[in-house]
Protein backbone atom coordinates (compact mmCIF):
# COMPACT_ATOMS: atom_id res chain seq x y z
CA UNK A 1 0.00 0.00 0.00
CA UNK A 2 3.10 2.49 0.60
CA UNK A 3 3.90 2.41 -3.19
CA UNK A 4 0.62 2.79 -4.04
CA UNK A 5 0.20 6.06 -1.57
CA UNK A 6 4.10 7.33 -2.96
CA UNK A 7 2.65 6.61 -6.86
CA UNK A 8 -0.57 9.11 -6.23
CA UNK A 9 1.59 11.71 -4.05
CA UNK A 10 4.34 12.15 -6.56
CA UNK A 11 1.88 12.88 -9.27
CA UNK A 12 -0.01 14.96 -7.12
CA UNK A 13 2.69 16.98 -6.65
CA UNK A 14 3.14 17.66 -10.33
CA UNK A 15 0.17 19.89 -10.14
CA UNK A 16 -1.16 20.71 -7.02
CA UNK A 17 -0.30 22.73 -3.64
CA UNK A 18 2.42 20.88 -1.32
CA UNK A 19 -0.10 21.19 1.04
CA UNK A 20 -2.77 19.29 0.13
CA UNK A 21 -3.94 16.10 1.89
CA UNK A 22 -3.97 12.59 0.19
CA UNK A 23 -7.07 10.74 1.66
CA UNK A 24 -7.84 6.82 1.24
CA UNK A 25 -11.28 6.70 -0.21
CA UNK A 26 -11.60 2.96 -0.88
CA UNK A 27 -10.60 -0.42 -2.57
CA UNK A 28 -12.07 -3.36 -4.25
CA UNK A 29 -10.53 -6.77 -5.06
CA UNK A 30 -11.92 -9.27 -7.19
CA UNK A 31 -11.07 -12.93 -8.39
CA UNK A 32 -12.06 -13.27 -11.81
CA UNK A 33 -12.91 -15.76 -14.17
CA UNK A 34 -13.94 -16.12 -17.83
CA UNK A 35 -14.93 -19.18 -19.49
CA UNK A 36 -15.46 -19.30 -23.69
CA UNK A 37 -19.12 -20.86 -24.17
CA UNK A 38 -17.46 -22.83 -26.30
CA UNK A 39 -16.64 -26.28 -24.62
CA UNK A 40 -14.29 -27.71 -27.59
CA UNK A 41 -12.74 -24.68 -26.78
CA UNK A 42 -11.06 -26.06 -23.58
CA UNK A 43 -9.27 -23.27 -21.76
CA UNK A 44 -10.51 -20.97 -18.23
CA UNK A 45 -8.80 -17.73 -17.48
CA UNK A 46 -8.57 -16.93 -13.93
CA UNK A 47 -7.74 -13.14 -12.61
CA UNK A 48 -6.95 -11.06 -9.46
CA UNK A 49 -7.82 -7.58 -9.82
CA UNK A 50 -7.86 -4.21 -7.82
CA UNK A 51 -8.75 -0.85 -7.84
CA UNK A 52 -7.55 1.91 -5.16
CA UNK A 53 -9.02 5.45 -4.83
CA UNK A 54 -7.37 8.31 -3.22
CA UNK A 55 -8.51 12.08 -3.38
CA UNK A 56 -6.98 15.27 -2.74
CA UNK A 57 -10.12 17.91 -2.81
CA UNK A 58 -12.08 18.04 -5.96
CA UNK A 59 -9.02 15.42 -7.61
CA UNK A 60 -9.09 11.69 -7.42
CA UNK A 61 -6.66 9.21 -7.93
CA UNK A 62 -7.27 5.85 -9.22
CA UNK A 63 -4.99 2.75 -9.22
CA UNK A 64 -5.73 -0.80 -11.17
CA UNK A 65 -3.65 -3.24 -10.93
CA UNK A 66 -4.64 -7.01 -12.24
CA UNK A 67 -2.32 -10.50 -12.98
CA UNK A 68 -4.17 -13.07 -14.87
CA UNK A 69 -3.66 -16.66 -15.78
CA UNK A 70 -5.23 -18.91 -18.84
CA UNK A 71 -4.96 -22.14 -18.56
CA UNK A 72 -5.66 -25.27 -21.23
CA UNK A 73 -7.06 -28.90 -20.78
CA UNK A 74 -3.21 -29.96 -21.73
CA UNK A 75 -1.67 -27.95 -19.02
CA UNK A 76 -0.26 -25.20 -20.96
CA UNK A 77 -0.43 -21.53 -19.19
CA UNK A 78 -0.47 -17.92 -20.86
CA UNK A 79 -0.40 -15.29 -18.26
CA UNK A 80 -1.00 -11.93 -17.98
CA UNK A 81 -0.21 -8.36 -16.13
CA UNK A 82 -1.63 -4.68 -16.17
CA UNK A 83 -1.84 -1.35 -13.79
CA UNK A 84 -2.98 1.62 -14.67
CA UNK A 85 -3.41 4.92 -13.13
CA UNK A 86 -6.01 7.29 -13.50
CA UNK A 87 -6.30 10.77 -12.33
CA UNK A 88 -10.16 12.37 -12.07
CA UNK A 89 -11.59 15.68 -11.32
CA UNK A 90 -14.94 15.74 -9.45
CA UNK A 91 -16.92 18.33 -11.49
CA UNK A 92 -19.86 17.92 -9.56
CA UNK A 93 -21.91 14.91 -7.11
CA UNK A 94 -22.76 13.95 -10.46
CA UNK A 95 -20.01 14.32 -13.09
CA UNK A 96 -16.09 12.82 -13.26
CA UNK A 97 -13.92 13.77 -15.62
CA UNK A 98 -10.20 12.35 -16.72
CA UNK A 99 -7.83 10.65 -17.95
CA UNK A 100 -5.74 7.69 -17.40
CA UNK A 101 -2.37 5.43 -18.61
CA UNK A 102 -2.79 1.82 -18.91
CA UNK A 103 0.05 -0.83 -19.15
CA UNK A 104 -0.91 -4.48 -20.34
CA UNK A 105 1.90 -7.30 -20.91
CA UNK A 106 1.24 -11.15 -22.13
CA UNK A 107 3.43 -13.60 -22.09
CA UNK A 108 5.99 -13.53 -24.64
CA UNK A 109 5.07 -14.55 -28.30
CA UNK A 110 1.13 -14.63 -27.51
CA UNK A 111 0.70 -10.51 -27.56
CA UNK A 112 2.73 -8.06 -27.23
CA UNK A 113 3.04 -5.35 -24.39
CA UNK A 114 0.77 -2.31 -24.68
CA UNK A 115 0.73 0.86 -23.72
CA UNK A 116 -2.87 3.01 -23.18
CA UNK A 117 -4.05 6.35 -22.72
CA UNK A 118 -7.12 8.35 -22.94
CA UNK A 119 -9.67 10.37 -21.42
CA UNK A 120 -12.57 9.39 -19.94
CA UNK A 121 -15.73 10.37 -17.99
CA UNK A 122 -18.58 9.22 -14.93
CA UNK A 123 -22.05 10.48 -14.96
CA UNK A 124 -24.14 9.69 -12.34
CA UNK A 125 -28.13 9.62 -12.61
CA UNK A 126 -29.47 8.43 -9.82
CA UNK A 127 -29.74 4.71 -10.03
CA UNK A 128 -27.95 4.90 -13.68
CA UNK A 129 -24.66 5.68 -14.10
CA UNK A 130 -23.15 5.79 -17.17
CA UNK A 131 -19.96 5.93 -18.05
CA UNK A 132 -17.51 6.37 -21.24
CA UNK A 133 -13.84 6.68 -22.57
CA UNK A 134 -11.50 7.21 -25.71
CA UNK A 135 -8.25 5.56 -25.83
CA UNK A 136 -5.17 5.37 -28.22
CA UNK A 137 -3.28 1.75 -27.58
CA UNK A 138 0.47 2.06 -29.06
CA UNK A 139 3.25 -0.65 -28.55
CA UNK A 140 6.58 -0.12 -27.25
CA UNK A 141 7.68 -3.55 -29.09
CA UNK A 142 6.82 -3.73 -32.38
CA UNK A 143 4.72 -0.98 -34.85
CA UNK A 144 0.87 -1.41 -33.57
CA UNK A 145 -1.80 1.34 -32.60
CA UNK A 146 -5.41 1.12 -31.94
CA UNK A 147 -8.25 3.67 -31.00
CA UNK A 148 -10.76 2.55 -28.60
CA UNK A 149 -13.99 4.03 -28.07
CA UNK A 150 -16.12 2.23 -24.82
CA UNK A 151 -19.75 3.01 -23.12
CA UNK A 152 -20.96 1.59 -20.17
CA UNK A 153 -24.15 1.71 -18.50
CA UNK A 154 -25.05 0.55 -14.71
CA UNK A 155 -28.66 0.39 -13.54
CA UNK A 156 -29.80 -0.52 -9.70
CA UNK A 157 -32.45 -2.47 -10.46
CA UNK A 158 -33.42 -2.85 -6.58
CA UNK A 159 -31.04 -2.55 -3.53
CA UNK A 160 -28.35 -5.49 -4.01
CA UNK A 161 -29.28 -6.25 -7.78
CA UNK A 162 -27.27 -4.17 -10.50
CA UNK A 163 -26.95 -4.67 -14.41
CA UNK A 164 -25.29 -3.37 -16.59
CA UNK A 165 -24.35 -3.16 -20.21
CA UNK A 166 -21.52 -2.42 -22.36
CA UNK A 167 -19.84 -1.86 -25.86
CA UNK A 168 -16.27 -1.38 -27.07
CA UNK A 169 -15.21 -0.92 -30.70
CA UNK A 170 -11.25 -1.20 -31.27
CA UNK A 171 -10.58 0.44 -34.60
CA UNK A 172 -8.08 -1.84 -36.50
CA UNK A 173 -7.65 0.10 -39.77
CA UNK A 174 -8.36 -3.64 -41.68
CA UNK A 175 -11.69 -4.82 -39.67
CA UNK A 176 -12.93 -3.08 -36.82
CA UNK A 177 -13.65 -5.49 -33.52
CA UNK A 178 -16.99 -4.63 -31.33
CA UNK A 179 -16.99 -6.03 -27.85
CA UNK A 180 -20.39 -6.36 -25.98
CA UNK A 181 -21.27 -7.18 -22.18
CA UNK A 182 -24.42 -7.32 -20.31
CA UNK A 183 -24.38 -8.99 -16.73
CA UNK A 184 -25.86 -8.84 -13.12
CA UNK A 185 -24.19 -7.93 -9.99
CA UNK A 186 -25.64 -8.91 -6.06
CA UNK A 187 -24.37 -6.92 -3.53
CA UNK A 188 -24.90 -8.65 0.01
CA UNK A 189 -26.34 -7.50 2.45
CA UNK A 190 -24.44 -6.12 5.60
CA UNK A 191 -21.48 -7.26 3.80
CA UNK A 192 -18.69 -5.48 1.47
CA UNK A 193 -18.48 -8.38 -0.64
CA UNK A 194 -20.37 -8.60 -4.02
CA UNK A 195 -20.67 -11.47 -7.08
CA UNK A 196 -21.26 -10.93 -10.79
CA UNK A 197 -22.28 -12.58 -13.81
CA UNK A 198 -22.08 -11.22 -17.19
CA UNK A 199 -22.08 -12.58 -20.91
CA UNK A 200 -19.71 -10.98 -23.26
CA UNK A 201 -19.34 -11.47 -27.55
CA UNK A 202 -17.21 -9.64 -30.09
CA UNK A 203 -17.98 -9.34 -33.75
CA UNK A 204 -15.77 -8.52 -36.21
CA UNK A 205 -17.62 -6.73 -39.79
CA UNK A 206 -20.84 -7.59 -38.19
CA UNK A 207 -19.79 -11.27 -37.86
CA UNK A 208 -19.62 -12.49 -34.62
CA UNK A 209 -15.61 -14.30 -33.83
CA UNK A 210 -16.99 -17.15 -31.43
CA UNK A 211 -19.64 -17.78 -29.15
CA UNK A 212 -18.72 -15.76 -26.86
CA UNK A 213 -17.37 -15.95 -23.17
CA UNK A 214 -19.16 -16.33 -19.53
CA UNK A 215 -17.26 -13.98 -17.05
CA UNK A 216 -17.70 -14.85 -12.99
CA UNK A 217 -16.33 -12.27 -10.22
CA UNK A 218 -16.41 -12.91 -6.52
CA UNK A 219 -15.16 -8.84 -5.27
CA UNK A 220 -14.80 -7.49 -1.60
CA UNK A 221 -14.57 -4.00 -1.45
CA UNK A 222 -13.73 -1.45 1.75
CA UNK A 223 -12.90 2.24 3.43
CA UNK A 224 -14.96 5.77 3.79
CA UNK A 225 -16.41 5.55 0.32
CA UNK A 226 -16.22 2.19 -1.08
CA UNK A 227 -20.15 2.38 -2.19
CA UNK A 228 -18.99 4.91 -5.11
CA UNK A 229 -18.39 3.44 -8.62
CA UNK A 230 -14.80 3.32 -9.99
CA UNK A 231 -13.54 4.32 -13.33
CA UNK A 232 -13.73 0.64 -15.53
CA UNK A 233 -10.51 -1.32 -16.25
CA UNK A 234 -8.97 0.01 -19.32
CA UNK A 235 -5.77 -1.27 -21.38
CA UNK A 236 -5.64 -3.11 -23.96
CA UNK A 237 -5.18 -7.40 -22.84
CA UNK A 238 -4.85 -9.42 -25.55
CA UNK A 239 -5.61 -12.78 -23.49
CA UNK A 240 -9.36 -11.36 -22.82
CA UNK A 241 -9.40 -10.26 -26.42
CA UNK A 242 -9.00 -13.82 -27.31
CA UNK A 243 -11.04 -15.86 -24.81
CA UNK A 244 -13.84 -14.05 -25.86
CA UNK A 245 -13.34 -14.71 -29.73
CA UNK A 246 -13.77 -18.44 -29.06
Amino acid sequence: MKNIVTVAALFLGAGVSAQAQIAFSGMEVSVDALVPVDPSADIVGYSLNGQAIFTSGALGFQVDFGAGVAVSGGGSTIESYDAALHVFGTVSDRVKLGGFVAYDNTSEGFGPKTLTYGAEALLDFGNLDTEFSIARTVSPDIPFEVAQFSANAYYQISAPLTANIGWTRYFFESSPLNVYTIGVDYQFANLPMSVGVSYLVSYTNGVADGDGAIAASVSYSFGPQSDERAFGKRGFNFLNINLVAL
